[in-house]
């Protein structure tokens, strides 16, 4: 089995908040960024370390693994069932990413990757239960205004 990646903090470039370095088999973690940050780039390059990824030079190439690799990731940090839960607790992406404890990337890597069964239950379990809540609160509502 092979040995897991040393992490490492360093300063990195404006907006870079880590990378893989695959000649010394390191994450590299730039420490300024906040957990919801460094949380899912930690396991976004741990995905690049175990499929042994080697640095691609074509553009295209390298846009497809990214893709792919932040979709495994997303997959990993975000268990469908606590996305559907967020999902039907909250009414932004942000509140979504928050509750969950990661970025905005992770949020729509996982939407990106939802299968189809994913998709039909997240519409009409979505939908039906916030039709619910949306009838809860206007007969909550009702009551207070009889009740005043």
């Amino acid at each position: 089995m092979d040995t897991p990646p040393d992490i490492v903090f360093r300063h990195l470039p404006e907006g870079l908040a880590g990378h893989y370095d695959h000649k010394t088999r390191e994450i590299v973690l730039d420490p300024r960024h906040p957990r919801r940050t460094v949380r899912p780039t930690v396991v976004h390059e741990m995905v690049h370390h175990n499929l042994d990824h080697m640095p691609v030079h074509c553009a295209a190439s390298n846009t497809a693994r990214e893709i792919m690799v932040e979709s495994m990731a997303s997959r990993y940090l975000i268990c469908f069932s606590a996305l559907l839960d967020a999902y039907m607790t909250f009414d932004s992406i942000e509140d979504m990413a928050e509750h969950l404890e990661v970025d905005l990337g992770a949020i729509y890597a996982r939407f990106g990757s939802l299968t189809a069964l994913e998709q039909t239950i997240l519409a009409a379990c979505g939908r039906h239960c916030k039709n619910m809540w949306a009838q809860r609160e206007s007969a909550v509502h009702h009551v207070h205004q009889i009740a005043a």
